[in-house]
């Protein structure tokens, strides 16, 4: 319990410096935001680890016990959602799912990894994940959604008039959204021509 606030505290710090040093980006200084986001991709890692508990041995055995994992908040909470894919699964995959493109990046050597992020642009997605932020950015809210993967979010635009709804959204809530993955980084996933769907649609 103690390792699992301490890495949200420590995924919420670096979220932060992320959005500071973001809107800080100018094109005179590509070199300092490639390091800070290395660093972040170092501090991802390194929270993940924390958050795996520790074997436990048998008393009897230097063996560790087969610890049964609890689900995650995310995962009961998208079980409980219980609405089916609303999109064309034939033009919209289910897969890969955000943590599956997280784990094969997260795989791959620094040399490939720019390579293997590219790899996913253009893709067709449809994903159950849960409402975290917006903002408001002109004519269009700017929101974000949990994956289930610390710290690696999904990302997109609506116009106001598409998105009003997240203005009085409960954080947590789960729906389904749908597009075609405009780019990936070491935080997440941007999605372009993006569609909601929350399942009480009439």
């Amino acid at each position: 319990m103690v390792k699992g606030l301490i890495g949200e505290v420590a995924a919420c710090i670096i979220a932060l410096f992320y959005s500071i040093f973001g809107l800080r980006k100018t094109n005179e200084e590509p070199d300092n935001i490639e390091g800070l986001k290395e660093e972040i991709k170092l501090l991802h890692k390194s929270i993940e680890k924390l958050n795996k508990p520790y074997p436990e041995k048998n008393n009897n055995t230097d063996k560790p016990i087969n610890l049964k994992s609890e689900k995650s908040d995310f995962e009961s909470a998208i079980e409980s959602f219980n609405i089916p894919p609303p999109f064309p699964i034939d033009e919209y995959n289910l897969k890969p799912a955000p943590k599956e493109i997280d784990d094969d990046i997260s795989s791959v050597k620094p040399f490939d990894e720019k390579h293997r992020m590219e790899s996913y642009e253009g893709m067709k997605v449809q994903w159950a994940v849960r409402f975290s932020s917006i903002s408001e950015h002109g004519d269009l809210y700017h929101i974000s959604a949990d994956t289930g993967v610390l710290i690696f979010k999904i990302k997109f635009k609506l116009n106001k008039k598409l998105g009003g709804r997240f203005r009085h959204l409960e954080k947590g809530t789960v729906f389904w959204v749908c597009g075609a993955i405009k780019s990936v980084d070491n935080l997440g996933i941007d999605l372009d021509d993006v569609s909601v769907f929350f399942g009480d649609e009439t």
